[in-house]
């Protein structure tokens, strides 16, 4: 709310047991605008999401000691839907094979129609892993320790933005009810 007390509006703070609104903002042309904050946090499916890819990363700890793995930039997406625990899986069973190879960049799919190759059309993609050495000197890091960067991300759950939505949805309509009351 300090954001909007400035030299064009003044802020007045809703009372602390106000329903709907968090504070009213006057306007220096002389109209007002109450104004709601909300912080939603994390969503279940985003909890989840988190907690694989911490999984994920203190797997990738161990590979990177095990296997002797230079400084590394690591870039792991699943870029057509929400990974499952199916998924999560899959990513962690090849994930050794991925870091021994050395392998630069790596699709993991799999077929829709199992009787069927990869052909066009009969490949669903789960992960893309992308391992890339640093391009600076290696010996500007420690030697005892492994230097990393890792970025995991994926698309969101299909419930994501429903979710998001009925909550904002909510939130106008407490604000509606109480912003009919006098400041």
């Amino acid at each position: 709310m300090a954001l909007f007390h400035n030299d064009e509006s003044k802020v007045i703070p809703a009372k602390r047991d106000q329903a709907g609104y968090d504070g009213t903002i006057l306007l220096k042309e002389g109209g007002s605008l109450r104004t709601s904050i909300k912080n939603y946090g994390m969503s279940v499916h985003e909890t989840r999401f988190e907690q694989q890819a911490t999984d994920i990363e203190v797997y990738i700890k161990q590979l990177i000691v095990e296997i002797d793995c230079p400084p590394l930039h690591i870039v792991i997406d699943s870029p057509v839907k929400y990974p499952d625990q199916k998924n999560w899986n899959k990513l962690k069973d090849n994930l050794g094979n991925i870091f021994e190879r050395k392998a630069g960049f790596t699709y993991l799919a799999n077929r829709k129609d199992e009787s069927k190759g990869f052909e066009e059309g009969n490949t669903n993609l789960d992960w893309t892993v992308i391992l890339h050495p640093f391009e600076q000197n290696i010996d500007q890091y420690h030697p005892a320790f492994k230097s990393y960067t890792l970025i995991i991300s994926g698309l969101y759950h299909k419930n994501e933005h429903e979710n998001l939505f009925s909550k904002i949805d909510d939130a106008c309509v407490n604000l509606t009810k109480h912003a009919l009351m006098k400041v």
